[in-house]
């Protein structure tokens, strides 16, 4: 299940990014999928 984790850290610094250059939709559609598999991640 590593591979949740590693997708949610992706998503995280894709969001990061997105801030960064002003994408806010983007930044919340990549912030909600690194929650989502961090959650995933936590309970499986």
């Amino acid at each position: 299940m590593s591979f949740l984790r590693k997708n949610s850290l992706s998503f995280l610094k894709e969001a990061e990014r997105n801030l960064d250059e002003g994408e806010y939709n983007l930044a919340m559609f990549h912030l909600e999928q690194a929650l989502q598999l961090t959650l995933k991640f936590i309970l499986y």
